[in-house]
């Protein structure tokens, strides 16, 4: 399903790539763990109940908050800088990247669009191992052939 979207906030942020979460144990180790008021789990929790995670691989892009042209949904989606640089410069590892200023020149770009974003969307119980997905473009949008974002140049003023 395609929606139509505004862009409403977008924050440059952190988005959690990866971690090593120790597992819990079953319902009835935690049901002998609260009969006996001792942690039979060494290691696997914090004092606070909570699991522990190590190991955490972070990616730096922007944090877009979107509301549908109805005003009905809102959503978050986070592109990378990676993203980012494919959109604008072609190719997700060019040789000089995007910096911070650039990503957040682009949120307040796509912030200040008059046309809405069309977003792609699926329900939760969709198999994502059974959807196919076709190389093609939207209706209206640039044709492929067209050179990147960063080679356009800007009207003077």
């Amino acid at each position: 399903m395609q929606v139509h979207c505004w862009v409403v906030e977008a924050t440059f942020d952190k988005n959690l790539l990866e971690a090593d979460v120790d597992v819990s144990g079953s319902s009835e180790l935690d049901a002998l763990e609260d009969l006996t008021g001792r942690s039979l789990r060494v290691g696997e929790r914090r004092d606070d109940g909570h699991p522990r995670i190590k190991n955490e691989k972070w990616e730096e892009g922007l944090r877009l908050k979107l509301k549908t042209t109805d005003g009905k949904h809102e959503m978050l989606r986070f592109l990378s800088m990676a993203d980012m640089n494919g959109l604008l410069l072609g190719t997700r590892t060019p040789v000089q990247s995007i910096t911070r200023e650039h990503a957040e020149q682009f949120g307040r770009a796509l912030m200040a669009r008059t046309t809405p974003l069309v977003v792609s969307m699926f329900d939760a119980n969709v198999d994502l191992d059974n959807v196919n997905s076709t190389q093609g473009r939207p209706e209206g949008s640039l044709g492929g052939d067209e050179p990147s974002l960063s080679f356009i140049p800007r009207e003077r003023r």
